[in-house]
């Protein structure tokens, strides 16, 4: 999340105080269309609270959010190294030769260099370009971040109801 918010803060210039973290959203693309039907199991599923809920409906110029692909997020969120397979085999091969385990959860006890190398992976979640170039992410599901909603930015809203989830 930290580093999500330093890149948010590098695009966009502003740099809230150090405890703000970024709103989370979807991004409608032409290619990742989110389901609009309310009724679909996707919305009545969606917390295992039961409730009313809304979706607000956004219009951001693009230099107010950071666009990332959500299931290749998970590997900044989990401390992974980002690359295809080829990629991947070296940069273990590399760090095994060394005797570091890069699975252990901890990326932080791992010498700076290798921090640095798996920081800098994460940058292809964040660049359509560079994940077709991994070749195992598409389709693309893509969610952004941003500082704060607008009432200007509000271009639509719709309510919907949650069951919740039975235990």
């Amino acid at each position: 999340y930290s580093w999500l918010r330093a890149q948010l803060i590098k695009k966009t210039g502003i740099e809230p105080a150090e405890h703000v973290y970024p709103v989370w959203g979807w991004l409608q693309t032409k290619d990742s269309q989110l389901e609009t039907d309310l009724r679909s199991s996707f919305y009545r599923s969606w917390s295992s609270l039961a409730g009313e809920f809304v979706i607000l409906e956004l219009n951001l110029p693009s230099s107010a959010h950071l666009p990332s692909e959500y299931s290749a997020w998970h590997f900044a969120l989990n401390g992974w190294f980002l690359s295809n397979d080829q990629g991947a085999e070296a940069f273990e091969k590399e760090c095994d030769a060394r005797g570091l385990n890069i699975f252990n959860g901890d990326t932080k006890s791992l010498p700076e260099d290798i921090q640095e190398r798996i920081r800098n992976s994460w940058l292809a979640f964040l660049d359509e370009k560079k994940l077709d170039q991994l070749g195992e992410f598409s389709p693309y599901t893509w969610q952004t971040v941003f500082w704060e909603i607008n009432l200007k930015d509000i271009v639509g809203v719709r309510k919907f109801k949650t069951k919740g989830k039975k235990s």
